[in-house]
């Protein structure tokens, strides 16, 4: 496929037409100049209107940057989404946020498994640790 795109580099497309080679037959008369342009110009019309629609439609997404777009949009709701989280836009965490009923939940339950389990946070500590555990 690069082949061939190699072989038309610096080919002007859009100047492609018929070639007819004047003859002693008359090719030049009014019939034979119309069936030229009918059915062999007209498409090479065709493709030059296809070609030129669409080199217009490339220049201008182009020079349209989407990407960045919507880099920007993303970032901007989720700014929003945790501002809404920390309910603040200063990088902190105000009291009565959904952070910080989570981290004071996490501070209770670790709280509550320090002192109520004897200092340890997992009742099978020893077990897990020396192998009397029924999976080893």
């Amino acid at each position: 496929m690069q082949e061939a795109f190699e072989k038309l580099r610096g080919v002007d497309i859009f100047a492609l037409k018929s070639y007819m080679e004047p003859t002693a037959f008359g090719s030049f008369n009014g019939a034979w100049v119309l069936i030229n342009e009918l059915f062999v110009n007209f498409f090479f019309f065709i493709l030059n209107a296809v070609v030129g629609f669409f080199s217009l439609l490339i220049r201008v997404l182009e020079s349209v940057d989407l990407y960045s777009a919507y880099k920007n949009y993303v970032y901007k709701g989720a700014s929003k989404i945790w501002n809404g989280f920390t309910g603040t836009s200063h990088g902190g965490v105000t009291s009565g946020s959904l952070i910080s009923i989570l981290l004071l939940g996490l501070a209770f339950y670790l709280f509550y498994q320090y002192f109520f389990s004897k200092g340890k946070f997992h009742k099978n500590y020893d077990s897990c640790l020396y192998g009397h555990s029924s999976w080893l």
